[in-house]
């Protein structure tokens, strides 16, 4: 189910894949992310332990092995997806009526989640 289409599938396919597609042009690069599925075996070995760079390597693989058949152009897409994946969204309350809470991306605000001390609420 896409988010902005009021969760009844009638929006407009074309100008929800354009939002989308404009709101991930603003996301950090590949390479400006600090994620082991993004980091290359160069920058993994500057973490100077052999344990970590290699659970990073392990984790990598074992992503790219389950996502070989997810809609991208290349590993370097899935290992980006991934990492916005792990570290943008926003885990959301439970609703009134008993549900768990969900995890969701929520467009810009997450680019203003930059405060170590949180001073506001989403509500």
């Amino acid at each position: 189910q896409l988010a902005g289409d009021g969760g009844d599938g009638g929006g407009d396919a074309a100008e929800l894949s354009r939002f989308w597609r404009e709101w991930s042009a603003m996301l950090p690069p590949a390479a400006a992310c600090a994620h082991p599925m993004t980091l290359p075996d160069a920058l993994l070995e500057e973490l100077q332990h052999a344990p970590l760079a290699e659970a990073g390597r392990r984790q990598r693989r074992r992503l790219l092995r389950l996502l070989a058949s997810a809609p991208a152009s290349s590993d370097g897409q899935r290992a980006w997806a991934t990492a916005m994946c792990s570290s943008r969204p926003f885990r959301l309350p439970a609703r009134a009526e008993g549900r768990g809470g969900r995890t969701a991306f929520v467009p810009f605000l997450d680019m203003a989640n930059h405060a170590a001390s949180p001073n506001c609420e989403v509500q």
